[in-house]
This record gives structure tokens, sequence and C-alpha cells, in this order.
């Protein structure tokens, strides 16, 4: 074994009947603790926590925990191909080890967001510091003509969800390119309070999968995008630097959604499938651990 980021002593070959000092054995292992306390150091998002809390799911079974409540959406299998109108679905089965959300057709537009997304909703108390981690992956289509009104996200809330005065909201949409062309991603954010919000932007190439992050520092919020290796933080575009908003209120409400909105002419488009891999919550508020 070589550099990384340490030299690992040689053990010396040894013949039968030699004997072996200790030295022999302790330089080796005191490079290989030296290298494990620095992989232990190492952001790796997809490790499972050895103590995880109350509040995780890794979607590993194909049922829905019960601490989960479907809103809008019933068990079933999601289709690739499904174009129906009503047939918001939520399927653990599907894709093994991932939570499969697919809206159905919503015609009206975002103005009714409560009543119009697929969604899974479970009560949580958050701590004075801590961090919401979820990785998503999204099977969305693209049709530049049109353009379709698709999100996918996570939600805190107070009770009511999305009509509460009081939230803080992330979510992904698809950018579309010219042509039906490459494209990327808006990562959109809204910090709700008493009914007055705040939007935060993140824009770039699209990861997928992609990791959304809500931290809480305080009484103040802010909302960060990852890739696996990395974190960006959520923006207000009036204010570049400013990325956390205060809300003093209280959030007891931990929802995953998605939504679309197909555009007038897009009959065929199918229904999008959006996949949540996990969400785990820690109590600390630093984006770079691997807690």
């Amino acid at each position: 074994m070589t550099t990384w980021p340490y030299t690992v002593d040689t053990f010396t070959t040894k013949v039968d009947g030699e004997t072996v000092q200790a030295s022999h054995v302790n330089a080796p292992q005191s490079s290989i603790t030296a290298i494990e306390t620095e992989e232990a150091r190492t952001y790796r998002p997809d490790l499972k926590p050895a103590a995880p809390s109350a509040y995780d799911d890794e979607f590993e079974t194909l049922l829905l925990d019960p601490k989960w409540t479907a809103i809008n959406c019933a068990s079933g299998t999601v289709d690739l191909l499904s174009v129906a109108a009503a047939a918001d679905t939520y399927d653990a089965a599907t894709y093994q080890g991932m939570m499969a959300l697919q809206p159905g057709r919503d015609a009206a537009g975002a103005a009714g967001e409560e009543a119009e997304s697929a969604m899974l909703r479970q009560t949580i108390s958050l701590a004075a510091n801590c961090k919401i981690i979820a990785k998503i992956n999204s099977a969305w289509t693209v049709d530049a003509a049109e353009q379709s009104g698709y999100e996918l996200g996570l939600i805190l809330s107070g009770v009511a969800g999305f009509n509460d005065a009081n939230y803080v909201k992330m979510y992904v949409i698809p950018l579309y390119g010219p042509g039906g062309g490459a494209f990327g991603y808006t990562l959109e954010g809204e910090i709700s309070v008493a009914g007055a919000g705040t939007g935060l932007t993140i824009q770039g190439v699209a990861p997928n999968p992609v990791y959304l992050m809500i931290m809480k520092t305080g009484n103040d919020y802010s909302i960060w995008v990852g890739d696996g290796h990395t974190w960006g933080a959520g923006v207000d575009g009036s204010a570049p630097d400013v990325v956390r908003v205060a809300n003093a209120n209280a959030l007891t409400r931990l929802s995953l959604y998605t939504y679309f909105a197909p555009a007038g002419g897009e009959v065929n488009l199918p229904n999008p499938i959006s996949t949540f891999d996990f969400v785990r919550y820690f109590t600390n508020n630093t984006p770079l651990v691997n807690a």
C-alpha cells in the first residue's frame, strides 16, 4: 500500500522460526490507524449512521413505515408510461431500497400545492441545532416545447404543511435545454415566516442523484444541495451573501413530496417518478462531517 495520505510502514518478510519484534507490528498498525482516522473525517453521505434517529428512513423494506402519513397518494405501483390524471402513488417495492412517488397530472398549477402534491409526512421535534438530509433521484421527461411544472423536495412546516404560514421548503426542478438538449436543474427554496417568504436559489449542472439538506442553527434556517462530495448553499438573489433566514416559529412536520403540472399541449407526456433513497436527521448543524 502506498501513500494516501500517509506512507504505510512495511512489514519485513519473516520466515518460520524467526522472532517477530513488536516494532514489526506496531509501526504498520500506527499508519493504518492514521488512515482510518482520516477516512472518518471524510464526508460520505451514503454511509448509514451507526445510531439512526427516530425520524430516519432508509426505505429498505417493502412497506411504508407507520411513522409516515400518506397525503394525496395511495400505495400502488409506479408506471414509467403513466399519463393518469389522478394516480398519485407511493411505491416502496418497485425500486428496492427506495421510496418512489409518482404524482398524477395536475392541471391547476402550483397554486394549491398542499392539495395537489403526492406527499409523505411525519411529526418531528427539531433540536436547537440540527440538519435533515434527503437523497433523491428523478426520472423526469424533457419536453422543451412545453416545459411542464415539476418539482420534488423536502419540507419542514407547521401542522398545515404547504398551507402553514411558517415553513422551510427546498425542491429541485429541471431546466430544459433548447431543442430538448442538455439540461441542468434549479434548486429552489423558500423560508416563510408568518406568511412572508424569502426565496433562495442554486443553479448548476444536474447531479442525479442529488442530496438536499435543511440546516437549523438556533432560529436560523438554510438550504444546501450536495453531489455526494461537496455542498452548495442556497442564496437570496437580492442579497447573495445571505444564506440563513430567521424563523423562530415551531416547525413540527417533515414532508417528502413531488408535484407535476403538465403544460397545455403535453397530453402524452408520462408522469415523472421521484425516488427517495433515504432521509436522515442529525442533532448537529455541521454540513461537512461524516455524522
